[in-house]
């Protein structure tokens, strides 16, 4: 992976409408409360320059004149580590954002910022037309259902995940690290942006049973499939349903035996996102579940691979302890 472009508060790629910079400008004091004087680096590729980038460049320099936009090539994975010399400009900012077609959501640059005290924002594979549909709005009520199921988990020990498709997990909560995404991005975090999801990284070889993925899936499209996976003691043993199956099984397995652990299990709580949209919409959308394989070092987790891939489904119903259903038919009761 190669730096191919940098760009600074001097330069323009293109003007963006008064109306354009008064949307971005109310997100940016929203989730990532941007002040002047603050330094931003903002981390895209060719393909999500212009105008999803370019948006979010003339934004900041807007508000603050210390701005520098980097433009990668190379990129082919979600978890895929940046550049040296990336990683070591991200220590020095307040703001990173991350608008590139593959995730750099669990990789050192996010790390080694937000250990700098850097928010985080992250946007992979997030169109323009995503960022009109789901940010500009108030996040304050995804907060307040998050803080809910978070307080809920985190009082919990155990998990259970099942759907009509087939649906059948369960595995037991890491309570110490519930983490709310609510799209208002503190200091020293990181979240996605469309955000509204409560996740945490499982306890080590504690995930049993089967995942159905018919919603979305990282970095790939499912069409009229499912993928069936079959998990025994925190790691994925068999792949079902097709071309899609098979791409994500090699993806995985192409990170060595690390790619299989079960990383995350996550739960949707934004209204505004549509659980058939491209991944980073899907797993946010209101009532729906996610798991992730791959890379969960940066959340509570201990498997560091440069692979993280999430993939949603539907209609789940969620239960804690076996006994206390917090989700059932899209409704929450926490």
């Amino acid at each position: 992976m190669t730096i191919t472009q940098t760009l600074t508060a001097t330069d323009q790629l293109q003007p963006v409408s008064a109306q354009a910079l008064q949307q971005v400008q109310q997100i940016l004091r929203q989730s990532l409360k941007l002040q002047p004087g603050d330094q931003v680096l903002i981390v895209t590729d060719a393909a999500l320059l212009q105008p999803e980038a370019n948006w979010w460049f003339e934004g900041c320099k807007s508000i603050t004149p210390t701005v520098t936009l980097v433009v990668l090539d190379g990129l082919t994975r979600s978890g895929q580590e940046p550049p040296a010399e990336l990683i070591a400009q991200g220590q020095t900012v307040d703001v990173l954002i991350l608008q590139t077609s593959y995730s750099l959501t669990h990789t050192t640059l996010s790390a080694k910022a937000r250990l700098r005290g850097a928010r985080v924002a992250s946007l992979p594979g997030v169109s323009f037309e995503i960022m009109q549909r789901t940010l500009i709005q108030d996040y304050a009520p995804v907060k307040i259902l998050g803080d809910r199921l978070q307080t809920k988990l985190a009082q919990g020990t155990t998990l259970n995940i099942t759907s009509p498709t087939g649906t059948n997990l369960t595995t037991a909560i890491r309570t110490t690290t519930v983490i709310n995404d609510s799209g208002l991005i503190p200091s020293g975090e990181i979240g996605n942006l469309p955000a509204g999801e409560v996740f945490f990284a499982p306890l080590e070889k504690t995930t049993h049973g089967v995942w159905v993925v018919n919603g979305s899936i990282a970095d790939d499209t499912l069409g009229d499939e499912v993928i069936i996976v079959t998990i025994e003691n925190g790691v994925a043993t068999q792949f079902e349903g097709g071309a899609a199956a098979g791409r994500l099984a090699a993806k995985l397995d192409a990170v060595g035996p690390g790619g299989r652990v079960v990383a995350e299990v996550g739960i949707g709580t934004n209204r505004a996102a549509n659980p058939r949209a491209t991944l980073i919409e899907a797993e946010k959308a209101y009532g729906t579940a996610h798991i992730a394989f791959g890379n969960n070092a940066g959340f509570g987790g201990q498997n560091q691979v440069p692979i993280h891939l999430d993939g949603v489904t539907l209609e789940p119903t969620i239960t804690i302890d076996t006994k206390t259903v917090i989700l059932e038919k899209g409704i929450f009761y926490v």
